[in-house]
């Protein structure tokens, strides 16, 4: 059993010893259990008596416990939870951003100099950090792949319609699919995880911009002609950067995009809005939550019809000639932009 006090500090009792350990420390500390009277008075009794404290370890913790100083639970394997994108990779990101630029600095007034300098090989240092990523990269694909076939394996709903970005999108007999959170959780930059002509329809609801142009974005096109039956249809929904210039042109708003990460003031100009809505200076660190490009329907036909579609049809909030398309209602972002006319741009593709 684990015996906590306060939400940040924690104690384990090995025999007569204590063990404390608490979120930022860096050893964890062995204590007499006398100390624990010590630290108790530092906490928030319920009562006046909890200063009374009795002699004996039993004695002692049942004491606390009563007193709700302590908290039993069980000790897990896996102490610590980290989430590596937040905590790693995107400061990671924004650093190779100011790295590049400085190391351009300092290219211009002699790299030879600074090398001699700090005794730094900055060419071999980059070699070994693309190789170390690169290494990663592969195994973190190897695993995500082996995990997708086995869900893909499991899977009964015949024939398959996918729904792709889907935390926001939940729709029953549909393979839900996203980064995270989803039925199958999979990287769509890398296109899709399915056979060859195995699905019959796929919804994607406010992916789109969120992808590199134009690599990811036709990787993934082109993967989902290739998954597609044939008379297989496919429904976008992305927002409308038409109805947006628009609406800049005439100074007026139109629900800008605020972004997730805080990385960007709420408040500021109306063309510094409208350009971040469009995908111009997202942070690198950003990653999903990021927009990366803007689509009118000239471009995004053009992108369709590329990656082998027979035919693109601009069309409406629930409108479609496809029934399995309308579910539209599904999606809150798409309802919500819907309410405004020019704020959503809704496309179909149809593959022969």
């Amino acid at each position: 059993m684990k015996l906590v006090i306060t939400q940040n500090m924690s104690f384990q009792l090995r025999g007569e010893k204590v063990i404390a350990s608490g979120s930022g420390a860096r050893d964890v500390v062995e204590l007499p259990i006398e100390l624990l009277s010590l630290i108790a008075e530092f906490s928030f009794p319920r009562d006046p008596d909890a200063m009374a404290l009795p002699t004996g370890t039993r004695q002692l913790v049942d004491r606390l416990s009563s007193l709700g100083l302590l908290q039993e639970e069980p000790i897990s394997v896996h102490t610590t939870t980290c989430d590596p994108v937040s905590e790693y990779l995107s400061p990671v990101a924004n650093a190779l951003g100011s790295l590049a630029n400085e190391a351009n600095v300092a290219l211009a007034y002699g790299l030879d100099d600074f090398q001699r300098m700090y005794s730094v090989d900055i060419a071999r240092i980059l070699q070994e950090c693309r190789a170390s990523i690169a290494h990663l990269l592969e195994k973190l694909r190897l695993f995500n792949e082996s995990r997708a076939r086995s869900i893909s394996r499991d899977i009964r709903i015949k024939p398959l319609r996918i729904n792709i970005g889907s935390r926001d999108t939940r729709l029953d007999n549909w393979i839900n699919l996203d980064l995270r959170g989803a039925d199958l959780n999979w990287n769509i930059a890398r296109g899709l995880p399915f056979p060859d002509k195995s699905v019959s329809t796929i919804y994607a609801a406010y992916v789109l911009e969120h992808l590199m142009f134009p690599d990811e974005v036709k990787t993934f096109l082109c993967d989902a002609h290739r998954v597609l039956s044939t008379g297989g249809a496919m429904r976008i929904v992305v927002p409308n950067l038409r109805g947006y210039a628009d609406a800049y042109l005439r100074g007026q708003e139109l629900g800008w995009y605020e972004p997730k990460s805080g990385l960007r003031e709420p408040k500021q100009p109306l063309a510094a809005r409208f350009l971040q809505y469009a995908g111009a200076g997202a942070p690198p660190g950003a990653f999903d939550v990021a927009h990366r490009f803007a689509y009118d329907f000239e471009t995004l036909e053009e992108l369709l019809l590329d990656a082998g579609f027979a035919r693109v049809i601009q069309s409406n909030y629930m409108s479609s000639e496809i029934d399995e398309l309308l579910v539209d209602h599904a999606s809150s972002v798409a309802s919500e932009n819907a309410q405004i006319p020019g704020r959503a741009l809704f496309v179909d593709a149809l593959r022969d």
